[in-house]
């Protein structure tokens, strides 16, 4: 089976969430795999500081 699993935020839609969010697999790929790991809101200053204007169109569109 191959799929791949785009960034997302963990528990992104609950308005309450844990301090700590663990990852935990039991058999690893024996290639490919990989679980990418980033944190959005230093994406997402990183993008503000070189595309503000774009940031800003998002923003009054409601998109989050």
């Amino acid at each position: 089976m191959d799929v791949e699993i785009f960034l997302h935020n963990e528990l992104a839609q609950t308005p309450i969430y844990p301090d700590i969010i663990s990852l935990f697999c039991e058999n690893s790929a024996q290639e490919w795999g990989d679980t990418s790991i980033c944190r959005t809101d230093f994406l997402f200053k990183n993008l503000f500081e070189s595309q503000p204007e774009q940031c800003n169109k998002l923003e009054q569109l409601g998109i989050k």
